[in-house]
């Protein structure tokens, strides 16, 4: 895979990753991810992994995907290898951290995470309970029926536009 120009043998997002901090403050020092930026600042997309993935490339290793399960685990998935196969299977069954993604949270009244519940019943024992949106304020249950359904419409398209791409997740840790 091609990055910027770089061969780099893996692409990960930055949600969840595990970081020599020895190495990290090195490249800081040096000022390899200031240099990228300046170099790169109208071509990056994706602005924080754009800079980590370059440059970090090749001295990065994946993640298990339980680690950061995410919206787009929950769709169609025709290009995975046989070992992302396995990993999507082990992490929608056991998920270790759920990354609430894009436009789907469920703190969102109108939206229907596969998570929410679980979300909402942990969030009930903090102290901050009193976030928990209230479906029942919502005087018009019609206005709560559409906007449940663009929101779905809106999930579809999403999980359309992604599938088209290779590969499909992205998930990592730096080693060195």
């Amino acid at each position: 895979m091609v990055i910027f120009g770089y061969h780099a043998s893996l692409y990960i997002n930055s949600d969840v990753m595990i970081i020599n901090l020895k190495k990290w403050r090195e490249a800081s020092h040096k000022g390899y991810f200031n240099d990228f930026v300046d170099n790169n600042r109208n071509r990056m997309k994706l602005n924080d992994q754009d800079v980590i993935n370059s440059v970090s490339q090749n001295q990065i290793a994946g993640l298990h995907l339980r680690y950061n399960v995410t919206n787009f685990c929950y769709g169609i998935h025709k290009k995975l290898t046989l070992t992302h196969q396995k990993q999507l299977k082990e992490a929608l069954k056991h998920p270790v951290i759920v990354h609430f993604t894009n436009w789907n949270k469920p703190w969102i009244a109108e939206n229907f995470h596969y998570f929410k519940s679980a979300y909402l019943t942990t969030m009930s024992h903090t102290p901050y309970q009193y976030l928990i949106p209230n479906l029942l304020r919502i005087k018009d249950r019609r206005l709560w029926l559409i906007n449940g359904i663009k929101y779905w419409c809106a999930y579809i398209l999403d999980v359309v536009k992604y599938k088209s791409k290779e590969p499909i997740y992205r998930w990592g840790k730096i080693k060195y």
